[in-house]
């Protein structure tokens, strides 16, 4: 069935969502998977209709999925009310999480080395650390800089380095500005690790050996 323009889309956010969840299936493939009619699969992609509530709960349980995101009442797919607050509460998206939930499973599985088991204690430590925040506004502030040399050279408006500002006298250019951060993201993570390698060592009761330059 050919899609509509979405001219007369009664919940344009429901027919996104729903052809979303629908994927490369045609129209009788997502039909038999949800167990609804092939004109009622048509109807709720081009937009003509919207599903009644227990349609949507139907809907929204087999494709493991939340109401409130059908109806883009949310962002966040994963139908756990709690684990759906979470995210909310934190600004995470559904991708974060899964990354998330998928390394907690590695961690459980029996076929990794022991290393790859830590990774989510591992995690833990680095979220805890007080200096993680900082780390994240210089990874932030690269990043935008970062942004800002790619629009120069996508709409062709570098023919020289871009100053950002003059320190002291000195003038910084955008490559420089990308280079100070990097230097800076550097500097913080390496700090970040010794202090979590320091408290390791300390729990063990045994003083670190060694430290780079």
């Amino acid at each position: 069935m050919k899609r509509s323009t979405g001219e007369n889309d009664r919940l344009p956010i429901f027919t996104k969502r729903f052809r979303k969840l629908q994927g490369e299936r045609t129209n009788t493939e997502f039909a038999d998977y949800l167990g609804i009619s092939r004109q009622t699969v048509g109807f709720y992609c081009n937009g003509d209709r919207i599903p009644d509530a227990q349609i949507l709960r139907d809907i929204a349980k087999k494709c493991n999925v939340s109401s409130d995101w059908l109806l883009g009442l949310t962002d966040i797919q994963n139908p756990d009310a709690n684990f759906a607050f979470a995210l909310q509460c934190l600004g995470l998206s559904d991708s974060s999480a899964k990354t998330l939930l998928a390394m907690k499973k590695d961690s459980e599985s029996k076929n990794l080395p022991e290393s790859a088991k830590l990774l989510s204690s591992t995690l833990d430590k680095l979220l805890t650390n007080s200096n993680v925040i900082i780390l994240l506004l210089n990874i932030q502030r690269y990043i935008d800089v970062y942004k800002k040399v790619v629009s120069y050279d996508e709409f062709g408006l570098r023919d020289e380095y871009v100053k950002c500002l003059e320190f002291e006298g000195i003038s910084l250019y955008d490559f420089d500005i990308l280079r100070i951060k990097f230097e800076s993201i550097s500097d913080e993570l390496k700090r970040i690790l010794d202090q979590i390698a320091d408290n390791e060592c300390l729990q063990r009761d045994c003083a670190p050996q060694f430290r780079g330059p």
